[in-house]
């Protein structure tokens, strides 16, 4: 893993840990938070402590942030 992408992923559990006060039960890679918004639809509020159900919902996520980052 290259220091960029380690540099990314110290960020992400820095800012569970600090921003959301994340613990080391809680998941490293949570669900989105959906809930009604003002317009009366559904929409990402956040995040949730639970943890995806599998890992496919995820692989496409990274295949296209690598791919963006080259």
């Amino acid at each position: 893993m290259g220091d960029d992408i380690r540099g990314v992923v110290i960020d992400w559990v820095n800012y569970l840990r600090r921003e959301k006060l994340w613990g080391l039960d809680d998941p490293l890679f949570p669900v989105t938070k959906v809930a009604v918004g003002g317009n009366l639809l559904f929409g990402a509020v956040g995040l949730d402590r639970k943890h995806w159900s599998n890992a496919g919902p995820i692989r496409p996520i990274f295949k296209e942030a690598f791919a963006a980052a080259d």
